[in-house]
């Protein structure tokens, strides 16, 4: 190697050392890097090689205790010589043969987390016994019964392999986190025998098959999240027994009966988009919810949701709503996302305390004539930004005054019946 050469090779390696931070270390689209040896020494617990085909997967570093390669073109991982990796997610590196790649995992004595991405004809008797947490993403998996071995196991992601039979899924008494998302189940009778589960997702299973009866979650009742999205129509009668569910996802699930969910008193976050409702009034119980998400449906009435002051996240675009007024006593409704509103309904819940006040003085002006003139004068009383936020209607239309003039009306004719 001339001394060119060997300055830019220690360039792009100081530029490398630079690039560390928080003991990490991200390589992307580097076609001119090769040899890695020479982070043998460099202080990183996490790196990340994405994207850098002509790699030599010959690196020994003690320090490294989580590696990430992605499209790497490396074959085997034998030259590693990573004593206390614990974390090693290896997504569609074009290994020839995945039969190589699980044999060399064995001298990785500390690896408790694998996530593996792409590869098919998987020999599931190869995977470590030690691991923890195991991912297996798009591997056209369709027997998992070796998977039942791994006795620590508690985290199973299956994401996206299509007919795989989870039969075997009811052995594995100690999974607390299982995901089988996009698998086409064609039932889930297998998971009742789960009962340290905290958090499942059998989301997106609309394919070739589809279930509707899910009476077997019934028995779950340490769940805390659980995802059902997309899952066509569900029968949801057995999630009233899941009293300790913190998070709810029923999107994208067609005429669903929302009644068993005013038993789920512990929820924080619920996501029911696109689910065909109407009424809310099941959702009034659910205290403690902070996250709503009702877009799309068919709901027209908010009512229910007045008292649920604790709500800091709200979507509900895509509705029929009449009345968006109902909400002007929650601490958050500034920051909702209520959709399909027209500019005043926008202003009114921004500012709902401050329009409060000032509803008596604009209901007694006797004219759209004299409130355009003297609506000026009275903003002064207020505060820069109600100032700001009315001085727009001053500038608008005479028909958008006149759709203020007739919001406060309605308020105003809200407020005296309450």
């Amino acid at each position: 190697m001339d001394s060119s050469e060997h300055s830019s090779e220690q360039n792009m390696i100081n530029e490398l050392r630079d690039q560390i931070e928080d003991k990490k270390l991200i390589i992307e689209m580097n076609d001119d890097l090769e040899n890695i040896e020479f982070m043998n020494d460099f202080n990183i617990e996490e790196l990340s090689i994405n994207f850098c085909p002509n790699i030599i997967p010959k690196l020994s570093n003690s320090n490294i205790k989580k590696i990430i390669l992605d499209n790497c073109g490396i074959h085997c991982l034998n030259d590693f010589q990573l004593p206390n990796l614990e974390t090693l997610i290896v997504q569609e590196s074009n290994f020839e043969d995945s039969h190589k790649l699980l044999q060399s995992l064995v001298q990785f004595k500390k690896l408790k987390e694998l996530e593996l991405k792409g590869y098919e004809n998987l020999e599931l008797n190869l995977i470590p016994l030690q691991l923890t947490e195991l991912c297996l993403n798009r591997c056209n998996l369709k027997n998992i019964e070796q998977l039942s071995q791994l006795p620590k196991l508690t985290q199973l992601i299956l994401y996206g392999n299509q007919d795989v039979d989870i039969t075997s899924l009811s052995q594995m008494f100690q999974l607390t986190e299982l995901n089988v998302y996009e698998c086409c189940l064609k039932n889930v009778d297998a998971l009742g025998s789960l009962l340290y589960l905290k958090k499942l997702s059998i989301s997106n299973n609309d394919g070739r098959y589809f279930f509707q009866d899910i009476d077997q979650i019934k028995s779950l009742v340490n769940l805390k999240e659980l995802y059902l999205s997309n899952n066509q129509s569900l029968d949801i009668n057995s999630l009233q027994h899941l009293v300790n569910l913190k998070e709810l996802d029923l999107s994208f699930n067609s005429y669903i009966n929302i009644q068993p969910l005013q038993y789920l008193k512990s929820l924080s976050s619920l996501k029911l988009y696109q689910c065909s409702i109407i009424d809310l009034t099941y959702l009034k119980p659910l205290i403690n919810l902070k996250e709503l998400d009702i877009s799309v449906n068919n709901i027209v009435y908010l009512e229910p949701l007045k008292e649920l002051q604790q709500i800091v996240s709200l979507s509900a675009y895509s509705n029929k709503i009449r009345y968006y007024s109902v909400l002007n006593n929650h601490p958050n409704s500034s920051s909702y996302k209520l959709g399909n509103q027209d500019q005043t309904t926008k202003i009114v819940i921004m500012f709902a305390k401050e329009l409060r006040d000032i509803n008596a003085q604009i209901s007694s002006l006797k004219s759209m004539r004299l409130l355009r003139s003297n609506l000026k004068s009275k903003m002064k009383l207020k505060r820069n930004k109600i100032e700001q936020c009315l001085q727009r209607i001053i500038d608008d239309s005479t028909q958008f005054i006149q759709q203020v003039a007739s919001f406060f009306q309605q308020l105003s004719t809200f407020q005296n019946s309450q």
